[in-house]
């Protein structure tokens, strides 16, 4: 639930509440849930009286921040007015320049971030003070795959369904040891591994050879189970498709071209926002044998760079 504070009591409680304790608060006051930027869905929120009171408690059960994460391809469904602040994360997979916008004669920062998350990406528009921390985050050369987390976000339409964060109202958590972050980070690491997913790598060489099991291409093929594995190889061949390059809505489907525009299935409409993506099959050999690999985007422009 959400619970705030009047700005006439602000001062009564700034000093008895602090930020990551657990307390017992009673005697507050109940109103229903509305207007725009709701941080829950629930159908009350709480608000602080004169005679509320604050004591200090004690709760493991209670998460230290409350994420909740909203899906991807749930948010690209949500109406221009989403009345709802959504947590997501993500795996941060490009940067556009820094730029800046005028606002009440003020100059702000603003950035546009892409993150992925099981194989679907979002742009995110980044404004204020979080700009510098993603460029702080970006100079200190971290070697991790970058994953980042906004709670407490804002849901825009700009031809399709961004998020922003809002201004001293966003939390930003960069690679946190928490375990919405390490479930994504397993996972991801996964799906970018895949010998079948294709889908581009942002990991450090050490952590890709030594964190995954090595095979052969014979030992690959002769595996019971499916899993996800290192394979060193040489590439002998790129075999010939129909179409090496495709336009992609920004969903990371496949958009197919419509009149003027493109219609996406994973969005269910049409689309202007579209991307150019690249594909190739390669045929390796590593001593053992030769298998198919498939190649996306930027491995495409590493092979030919």
């Amino acid at each position: 639930m959400h619970a705030s504070v009047g700005e006439d009591l602000i001062s009564v409680f700034e000093s008895l509440i602090s930020e990551g304790t657990v307390y017992v608060f009673t005697y507050f006051g109940v109103n229903n849930n509305c207007g725009l930027y709701r941080t829950t869905s629930h159908q009350f929120r709480l608000f602080f009286q004169d005679r509320t009171t604050v004591l200090p408690s004690f709760c493991d059960a209670i998460p230290l921040y409350g994420i909740k994460l909203v899906p991807f391809r749930e948010i690209m469904g949500y109406s221009p007015h989403h009345p709802f602040l959504v947590d997501v994360a993500g795996v941060m997979a490009g940067v556009e320049g820094e730029r800046k916008y005028m606002n009440d004669g003020k100059l702000i920062n603003m950035m546009v971030i892409h993150i992925e998350n099981d194989g679907l990406r979002l742009n995110i528009v980044v404004l204020g003070e979080m700009v510098d921390r993603i460029k702080d985050f970006l100079a200190s050369g971290d070697q991790q795959l970058p994953i980042v987390i906004f709670q407490f976000a804002r849901v825009k339409n700009l031809r399709t369904n961004i998020v922003q964060n809002i201004m001293y109202g966003t939390r930003l958590l960069i690679n946190p040891d928490i375990p919405e972050a390490l479930m994504l980070r397993k996972r991801e690491i996964s799906q970018y591994l895949s010998v079948v997913s294709g889908k581009s790598a942002y990991l450090d060489e050490d952590e890709v050879l030594y964190s995954i099991g090595r095979k052969t291409i014979k030992e690959l093929r002769a595996a019971a189970d499916v899993g996800f594995y290192v394979v060193r190889a040489t590439v002998l061949d790129v075999e010939p498709v129909p179409s090496w390059w495709y336009k992609s809505c920004v969903c990371s489907v496949k958009a197919e071209a419509n009149a003027d525009e493109y219609f996406c299935d994973g969005c269910n409409r049409d689309v202007n926002n579209v991307v150019d993506r690249y594909k190739l099959n390669l045929l390796v050999f590593d001593g053992t044998g030769t298998t198919n690999f498939v190649v996306f985007d930027k491995e495409v422009a590493a092979l030919f760079g």
